[in-house]
């Protein structure tokens, strides 16, 4: 079986496309950009123009499409992490720019939960000059873990918002409010919903921080920083294309032009009749799966995820349950990320919803699938379960 795919400037490296089923993570591709995004970028390549114009404007449409103070476009949002680190430590203080990462007296401590597990975010804020003050557990972080660690060397609050709940941020940004501490929200992944791109600034923190190429849509080497007016100027200084410790995060115009069609596409997006479709596809893949001996599948709908303590993404998920069954969760994804069209898929315990097991379980996400790939997925699963 094979996908539509113009495959042609991969198949001439010997890289062979994938099916992913992972959703939008950076080591499968992101998401496949729509032809509006292409397009903009493509016509954006055809003329030079003076860079700081062109980001000028885009960041004040992106602020004005998202109701916050100020907008920067980073080089991915690990990028936009290290941009917003390097803000808080110099504010606009030329000189302070000019040092980093070596600022040698002032506020330079980062208040930084260990829920967030990804080392690179932790990677980011050392590297712009910061030291850490880790708080909390892998599974819990408290207002009082916060409050009790902020000292007068505190630069930031960064804040996880993938495994945080949007009440826990409240609280946080009370405690930043109280200690004239800005807060730095990490919500790379958690679009959908698109509304994680107005309320959160609304909410009042200070910089918030997203993925360009995973649920906006836009090129995978973009990310996204809203928030208030002042610290986004001190992201602008800090970053490229100014001879400050951001320059080596470059972003081009045609990278540029893209992430502003992908929100303006987002923003003005039927996400409700998109999470439909995505509900869909899950169920196409449920059927394939289900109706073997043990064997149990089940669509986890939109939100869903809420019931387990997180407040997004939004996204549906697909759970195949290999407990009671004759296979187990890693034979089938061995099978499915060789076959025809290799298929990613995950059997991580923590990318499990609602699945009391946290083992012999596979999940799939629909959110960079595209037309007709969730019937080739279940057409594989059939065959992986029927002739073993």
């Amino acid at each position: 079986m094979t996908t539509n795919k113009n495959i042609s400037v991969y198949t001439k490296l010997g890289v062979k496309p994938i099916i992913n089923g992972r959703g939008c993570i950076t080591i499968h591709g992101g998401k496949v950009m729509s032809e509006t995004v292409v397009a903009s970028m493509l016509e954006a390549s055809k003329s030079c123009v003076l860079f700081e114009d062109l980001m000028e404007k885009a960041c004040e449409k992106l602020a004005a499409l998202t109701g916050s103070e100020g907008a920067f476009i980073s080089s991915g949002a690990a990028s936009g992490l290290f941009i917003s680190g390097a803000a808080c430590l110099t504010g606009q203080d030329q000189n302070a720019i000019e040092i980093l990462p070596t600022l040698k007296s002032g506020k330079n401590q980062f208040v930084i939960s260990t829920v967030d597990e990804h080392s690179y975010v932790h990677q980011a804020f050392r590297a712009c000059g910061g030291q850490l003050v880790e708080v909390g557990t892998n599974y819990s972080v408290s207002r009082k873990d916060y409050s009790d660690a902020i000292t007068d060397k505190t630069a930031g609050l960064v804040f996880f918002y993938g495994s945080q709940t949007k009440e826990e941020l409240e609280e946080i940004i009370e405690v930043g409010q109280q200690h004239s501490v800005p807060v730095v929200v990490d919500c790379a992944a958690q679009i959908p919903p698109k509304s994680n791109l107005t309320d959160l600034v609304k909410m009042g923190a200070d910089l918030v921080v997203y993925s360009g190429g995973k649920g906006i849509g836009g090129p995978q080497c973009t990310g996204l920083i809203l928030g208030k007016k002042q610290l986004i100027e001190a992201c602008r200084l800090n970053g490229n294309p100014n001879s400050a410790i951001g320059r080596s995060m470059k972003v081009g115009k045609e990278e540029i032009i893209g992430l502003l069609t992908a929100v303006e596409e987002l923003m003005s997006n039927d996400e409700e009749a998109i999470l439909k479709e995505w509900v869909s596809w899950c169920d196409t893949i449920v059927a394939g799966a289900n109706g073997y001996s043990g064997v149990s599948a089940k669509t986890i709908q939109p939100y869903s995820h809420m019931a387990g303590g997180a407040h997004s993404p939004a996204s549906p998920t697909v759970e195949i349950d290999f407990r009671n069954s004759n296979f187990d969760a890693d034979y089938v994804r061995n099978k499915l990320e060789n076959c025809e069209n290799p298929i990613m898929v995950s059997t991580e315990p923590w990318e499990t919803v609602l699945t009391e097991a946290k083992e012999d379980v596979i999940v799939l996400g629909p959110g960079a699938l595209q037309k007709g790939e969730a019937e080739i997925i279940a057409e594989e699963l059939k065959q992986i379960l029927t002739n073993r």
